[in-house]
């Protein structure tokens, strides 16, 4: 086959775009030591050009010894091959300093293999991949320590050292990120899997920063390239932290004693960060400053547990059900398994983002502006208030831990790019229910008008026919199909010697380039 009817590679490791048989091999022979790349202490790597193969059609290095690991041909890291044959999915963990993002990320992916095992039909594996060693460490200790009522911590991630790989390219030693890599495979149980006779799976490749390295003075080190998988994600998971805004700390003074309330220190500007992203994202993809950016964006709010108080109209009142509950995962009897309750999400994101709007109004109106989808999602690594230890230093006692909602945002991701089924649409009579006014700005989006507090939200078109509770009065409403926004036909008239204020015309955004995410790689339909 040639290479015309290939789809072309993205290494998990530079970035580098190539065809799977450009690949190189990964010698094991003892005496075969040495790469050109990776220095002296890594195994030699063989171009395709290089290696022979036997009479079985094994490929064999210099010496004879067999090869089975494959390699990119830029940075000679090795690709588990999954990846060669399938582009994955990349997810790009981003937050300021201190926003949690290690822990977010290690109870949400814990449980999301539990969770799709358990309801799904899906099992999410380590993949062959010799990084993922790496995210052992962080599950060990904040899940699998032998002392369930010792305490413990995870250690902030470094800018440098064993989650970074380090290589060298015309004479010039460059710093990558390690990513995490994991499997997704149907299991027997999912009821897709027997129309399926070859054995189907996906990749997700993540990527954990540390909140430094989206300070706007790093990316102008030219051998620190650890930001620059922006430029291929398909979805941006923003972990934003409530408790680094001085108001939020002041709300909560009277309400809580977690001791993260007098011990948190830092007031980093979070849309600074949030902005930063943005500017990596258009410069990695060559996109316009009008352009909308193409991954999809979850801002996970972090430690739901201390702020839960603050949101409006989301704990229901005394013998309501709480808005915000457990899950939103349901089963779906006729399928067999279970489904993701989309529209719980989107109202819950509605809540999430009226309490973000009140306290750091700026970092929603950046997010919104310049991302096509966003959703909020309120979250807790650990939903428990972690303790001060006698070195005076915040550690979490194992047996206390309750992650609070944290595999959602995946979960989300995963209905998106159609790997999971959602729950049918709750029925609900549209005909009692007070209407918003909705008009199509193209892109996806619309704007809307609530008809209680006349406020406008920007929301993308999966709101549209649906039920939502207004976030500024805690009234429910029925969001209709949007209308196109109608050009302004009046006839010209005379203009007056008084001009009275001109309307601003309404806005129309460029359709931005059609991202991978988009592609039909799942089984279900939205």
């Amino acid at each position: 086959m040639t290479n015309l009817y290939q789809s072309q590679v993205v290494c998990p490791h530079c970035w580098h775009k190539f065809y799977a048989d450009e690949a190189h091999y990964i010698s094991r022979h003892p005496h075969l030591f040495g790469d050109t790349v990776l220095g002296d202490n890594e195994n030699r790597r063989f171009a395709p050009h290089e290696i022979t193969t036997d009479r079985s059609g094994q490929f064999l290095d210099s010496l004879g010894w067999p090869m089975t690991e494959r390699a990119c041909p830029q940075c000679h890291l090795q690709i588990p091959p999954g990846l060669l044959v399938k582009r994955p999915f990349f997810i790009s963990v981003a937050g300021c300093p201190g926003s949690g993002k290690t822990y977010f990320l290690t109870s949400a992916v814990f449980h999301l293999r539990r969770h799709l095992a358990q309801s799904f039909g899906f099992s999410l594996q380590d993949s062959d991949s010799h990084e993922v060693r790496a995210f052992h460490d962080y599950e060990r200790a904040l899940f699998f320590t032998a002392d369930s009522n010792g305490l413990t911590r995870l250690h902030k991630t470094p800018e440098a050292g064993t989650l970074y790989n380090r290589i060298r390219t015309n004479n010039v030693d460059v710093q990558l990120p390690k990513p995490f890599i994991f499997t997704l495979q149907p299991t027997a149980a999912h009821p897709s899997a027997a129309k399926h006779t070859d054995r189907v799976n996906w990749n997700l490749v993540l990527y954990d920063n540390a909140g430094e390295s989206f300070d706007f003075l790093k990316d102008k080190e030219t051998n620190v390239r650890v930001t620059q998988h922006l430029g291929d994600s398909d979805a941006v998971i923003f972990t934003f932290d409530p408790l680094q805004v001085p108001a939020v700390r002041a709300k909560l003074s009277n309400r809580s004693t977690d001791p993260q309330l007098s011990t948190v220190s830092k007031n980093n500007r979070q849309e600074s960060f949030l902005m930063e992203v943005m500017n990596r994202i258009r410069k990695y993809r060559s996109l316009g400053q009008t352009q909308l950016l193409p991954p999809l964006l979850a801002v996970c709010v972090q430690k739901y547990d201390v702020w839960k108080s603050l949101v409006p109209f989301a704990n229901g009142t005394s013998g309501t059900t709480p808005m915000i509950d457990q899950t939103s995962i349901e089963f779906v009897e006729k399928q067999g398994i279970a489904g993701l309750d989309v529209d719980e999400i989107n109202r819950i994101s509605l809540l999430v983002r009226a309490f973000l709007s009140e306290l750091c109004p700026e970092f929603v109106t950046l997010a919104e502006a310049n991302f096509k989808v966003v959703r909020y999602f309120p979250v807790s690594a650990l939903g428990t208030s972690p303790v001060l230890d006698h070195d005076k230093e915040l550690k979490i006692r194992l047996s206390d831990v309750q992650p609070f909602r944290v595999s959602d945002p995946f979960l989300w991701l995963l209905w998106r790019w159609r790997l999971i089924l959602r729950t049918k649409r709750r029925e609900s009579s549209s005909a009692t229910l007070p209407h918003a006014v909705a008009q199509d700005l193209g892109d996806g989006r619309m704007r809307v008008c609530s008809p209680f507090a006349q406020r406008i939200l920007i929301l993308d078109d999966e709101y549209q026919e649906c039920k939502v509770l207004d976030p500024q009065t805690g009234q429910w409403m029925w969001i209709p199909k949007a209308a196109p926004i109608q050009p302004d036909t009046r006839r010209e008239s005379p203009e007056p010697l008084t001009k009275a204020p001109v309307e601003p015309a309404p806005l129309s955004l460029g359709e931005p380039p059609k991202p991978p995410s988009q592609q039909k790689r799942g089984w279900f339909r939205k």
